[in-house]
């Protein structure tokens, strides 16, 4: 309706989305929900070292669902700071990479989440929705989550792709310096003597 390039917005969108899942998977942690398997205490050594401790105390409860205790893989900081990550890169890349061009962050996102979530975070996931459950939860692409999520990653290469061969959206960087170089300041102007403001 007002004519605004739509990626322009995708691509606004983007960063707070990730600044979002960010912050709401530590809604999981808070729940003690969503984790990932019993570590092995090999892994338990290694993260310790790592983790918080106030992450790995909350991380070891009963899980009513699979009946037993456990200190589990915390997949929720996994995803937050895999996030934190393709956030740092989408904000870079906006700002410095003279390359990219408007709607690649929103591809990017695409890629980066849906890969994230397909290859790292659900895979781990205890309580997946499966497609079949007869089939069950060891058949990677049974996992309805990691199926969508892969689709989500492969439509943001086939659309990054296309813009970077076929479509060749203007690069970010000279669009907004065209932009700010057009823009021009409010203009207060007199109209049958009430004072009116452009800005």
């Amino acid at each position: 309706k007002r004519k605004m390039n739509t990626l322009v917005i995708f691509d606004q969108l983007a960063p707070g989305l990730l600044i979002g899942q960010i912050c709401g998977r530590w809604g999981n942690f808070f729940n003690q929900e969503a984790h990932g398997p019993a570590m092995s205490d090999g892994a338990r050594n290694i993260l310790e070292h790592i983790i918080p401790k106030f992450i790995m105390e909350k991380m070891d409860f009963y899980d009513y669902d699979l009946g037993y205790q456990a200190l589990w893989h915390p997949t929720f900081l996994y995803e937050s700071l895999w996030n934190l990550v393709g956030l740092t890169i989408i904000l870079v890349s906006r700002a410095k990479n003279k390359f990219h061009r408007i709607g690649d962050g929103i591809c990017f996102y695409l890629i980066w989440y849906g890969l994230g979530r397909a290859c790292i975070i659900e895979p781990l996931r205890m309580d997946p929705l499966l497609f079949i459950d007869s089939v069950g939860p060891d058949v990677l692409f049974n996992r309805v989550n990691v199926v969508i999520n892969l689709l989500l990653a492969i439509a943001g290469i086939t659309w990054l792709t296309l813009k970077h061969t076929k479509i060749k959206e203007p690069f970010y960087i000279e669009a907004k310096k065209k932009y700010q170089e057009e823009k021009i300041d409010g203009v207060v102007t007199r109209i049958e003597d009430v004072l009116v403001s452009t800005d």
